[in-house]
């Protein structure tokens, strides 16, 4: 190893060091927040179910997808219905594009 290179090795250690302590906590916050989410999509206060569905959309975590149909296809509140067909367009995920094309094809609820 040269004198040159191992200024680089060490920047480069240095590197993967700092995003692995900045990147993975990220990640498992990432994955709290979407756990939180999912189990607001059941929550009985329907108003609870649709801030839920929005902030769904807004994270673009693909965990939520099934929620989403969930709450798209078989949520009693139409508010929630209407909020969660916006957050699976924006997943951008096949099941829930395949919901909300059949959706678009059925009637509205």
């Amino acid at each position: 190893m040269s004198k040159r290179t191992r200024p680089l090795i060490v920047v480069w250690f240095v590197l993967v060091g700092f995003c692995a302590l900045v990147l993975v906590p990220v990640g498992h916050a990432q994955t709290g927040r979407v756990s939180q989410l999912i189990s607001k999509l059941k929550d009985p206060d329907a108003d609870v179910r649709m801030s839920a569905a929005i902030q769904s959309g807004d994270i673009k975590d693909s965990h939520a997808v099934y929620p989403l149909i969930d709450a798209l296809t078989k949520d009693p509140s139409p508010i929630v219905r209407q909020f969660a067909a916006p957050a699976l367009a924006v997943l951008k995920d096949p099941p829930g594009r395949r919901s909300l094309e059949r959706r678009s094809q059925g009637p509205h609820s």
